[in-house]
């Protein structure tokens, strides 16, 4: 069983690495064909959130299926099953934006190569952000019902919604303010919060671990500011492949320093992994913050949007 259980996931993250770009470029593209004249803020605020807002519901819902259910193992594979099927039949009737339809790969636009700086930081950020995630959906659970003694899933589900909830507000409810003013922010946070997650397995205190509230919120400004400035210099007949570039780094960030981190505690204690995985982090994010704030990051990203 379990061979099989990994073939699959495997096999389900490449279809979600499929959709994720394709459905961020696909909802810009609907709503410019819709509304030319408007700007693009409520489609980038729309999709930057339900990629996240996603993430944030699967924990919430996970932690009361698992623990209340008939067939736990069984019941939320069925239930997303459901969900697919119903979103199969909401693409089928929507309109094609490009015609004729033809695969396409990660790259980089030729003409924006000279101000692509900017955005290859931003990817450098989306990375670091996402690994704060995995950081933190690989501990909360563990830390819960071993630290503090508290067994039941539906906590660690609601801890998890929390820093991925944070991040979908950070996301949305920021109009007005500029790429970089939302970087130094997301750059500001996302330090902060890692410190107290840390903190919070020396010093077991939930209060700590919700710190990871914080890291949210700042992993979701960073993740915002870098779809927008990749959006910003992407051409439109390609933006699923700069997209596809962009969540291909955010996607990798979240599986690999965590597999790290875990091939490292066979050395080393937990703790100290931790701290070392939390350095690594924050060294991510002061190095790329002199690409990221010096680039070209001035336009307002969240807008209003329009009516």
């Amino acid at each position: 069983m379990p061979p099989v259980l990994i073939v699959t996931r495997v096999i389900s993250g490449f279809g979600i690495g499929m959709v994720t770009a394709t459905a961020t470029a696909y909802l810009i593209e609907l709503h410019g064909t819709a509304r030319p004249e408007a700007s693009r803020t409520r489609a980038d605020i729309v999709s930057t959130a339900a990629n996240i807002g996603g993430l944030a519901v699967g924990p919430l819902a996970g932690g009361p299926l698992a623990e209340y259910v008939t067939s736990p193992l069984r019941t939320p594979y069925l239930i997303f099953l459901g969900l697919l099927l119903i979103s199969a039949a909401g693409v089928a009737l929507t309109p094609e934006t490009v015609a004729p339809y033809r695969p396409q790969r990660v790259s980089v636009p030729q003409a924006a190569r000279p101000t692509f700086s900017a955005a290859s930081a931003a990817t450098f950020a989306a990375f670091a952000a996402f690994a704060a995630f995995g950081l933190f959906t690989s501990l909360a659970p563990g830390f819960i019902a071993g630290t503090l003694h508290q067994p039941s899933r539906t906590p660690a589900g609601l801890v998890a919604f929390l820093v991925f909830g944070a991040t979908a507000v950070t996301q949305t409810c920021l109009p007005g303010v500029t790429q970089r003013t939302l970087l130094a922010c997301g750059l500001a946070l996302m330090p902060l919060g890692l410190i107290a997650v840390t903190a919070a397995v020396w010093q077991p205190a939930l209060a700590l671990l919700l710190g990871g509230v914080v890291t949210g919120a700042g992993a979701g400004l960073l993740f915002t500011g870098s779809i927008t400035t990749v959006l910003s210099l992407a051409d439109p007949s390609s933006r699923s492949e700069t997209l596809a570039g962009l969540f291909l780094a955010a996607y990798t960030g979240l599986a690999l320093p965590v597999l790290g981190v875990g091939f490292a505690t066979r050395f080393i204690t937990d703790k100290t992994a931790l701290i070392g995985f939390t350095v690594l982090l924050i060294a991510l994010c002061i190095a790329g913050s002199r690409r990221l704030l010096n680039g070209h990051a001035t336009a307002p990203v969240a807008a209003a949007a329009d009516n």
